[in-house]
């Protein structure tokens, strides 16, 4: 009966590892597409039929922990999203839009840009990033200001940050 009992017991606990890692196989899967395609948006891909595969994403930009945030992938998708939405509206990406969809989608970078800055709070990009998404809502210009301010003092540097920060004026 002791034989039995393990014999199942030891079945379960099989199972249950197999089925706890096929998940992390199918999120390991979904995180490496995601870093190749932001690899990609960063050597300056632009594809307006992106839209519907970085839509699947919102849930996963959404609920991100610090790991995939500070890896900076979901990021970049989630901003790449806000500029595909931006242009296929034919809207300028840096200043506020009346289209819903478009303004939905920048709050929602808007919330997971403050999330990543909880995590990486000396990250110069991601303050420059929030400074872009505020000025796109039509924020206040002193809050645009102390975002690109601590921009500068997390990245000083870093030219493709300056050129991005040049944009806004």
């Amino acid at each position: 009966m002791r034989t039995l009992l393990f014999r199942v017991l030891t079945g379960l606990a099989l199972v249950a590892a197999m089925v706890m890692s096929w998940i992390q196989l199918g999120q390991f899967t979904a995180l490496e597409t995601s870093v190749a395609l932001a690899a990609d948006v960063r050597e300056g891909r632009s594809e307006l039929g992106d839209l519907p595969r970085l839509r699947s994403l919102s849930q996963t930009a959404a609920n991100a922990g610090c790991g995939l945030l500070r890896e900076g992938s979901i990021v970049t998708l989630q901003l790449y999203a806000v500029g595909l939405h931006a242009r296929a509206i034919n809207a300028n990406p840096l200043l506020p839009a009346a289209d819903p969809d478009l303004t939905a989608v920048r709050w929602a970078t808007r919330r997971m840009l403050e999330r990543a800055l909880v995590c990486a709070p000396l990250n110069g990009e991601h303050w420059l990033s929030l400074a872009l998404i505020d000025r796109s809502l039509g924020a206040d210009p002193a809050q645009i200001a102390t975002h690109l301010q601590m921009s500068e003092r997390y990245a000083p540097h870093e030219i493709s940050i300056g050129r991005r920060r040049d944009s806004l004026f």
